[in-house]
């Protein structure tokens, strides 16, 4: 029996649970209510199978997003052993769901050719502008 397990859950009020991260992950964003992590094998001694989150981000209103939210879906991972077991969809779905359960409706996310697949069939489609990126170098204070 699959049981994905939360990590941070927000959005609804009443069933808001948080777990601090000793690598100090958890900040105001999370603790406010905008992101949920889920994870496949978390019990102590038991391997991470798989995991994903989802977090709220904010832009100006549109037609799509009357109030500016919007979801992201970001490091939906399968340990190599167990892919196939569709424990990455299931993530993916309950991810999806959830934001649905917030009223956000327009979801985005990036992925790999591998992941691909995985997206497609929760009925994800390119998006409408290519993604670009740009990496900084730190600079010394």
């Amino acid at each position: 029996m699959l049981k994905i397990n939360p990590w941070w859950v927000s959005l609804s009020q009443p069933q808001r649970v948080c777990q601090p991260s000793s690598a100090g992950v958890v900040d105001k964003e999370v603790l406010a209510g905008c992101f949920l992590c889920l994870v496949v094998g978390d019990r102590p001694g038991e391997p991470l199978l798989a995991c994903g989150m989802a977090w709220v981000t904010y832009h100006l209103p549109g037609p799509h997003w009357p109030d500016g939210r919007r979801g992201y879906l970001d490091g939906i991972v399968t340990d190599a052993p167990a892919r196939g077991r569709g424990y990455a969809r299931r993530i993916v779905d309950e991810l999806v769901d959830w934001l649905n359960g917030a009223g956000i409706h327009y979801i985005q996310l990036h992925t790999s050719q591998a992941g691909r697949p995985v997206y497609e069939a929760a009925g994800f489609v390119d998006g409408r502008y290519p993604g670009m990126d740009l990496i900084t170098a730190l600079r010394d204070r």
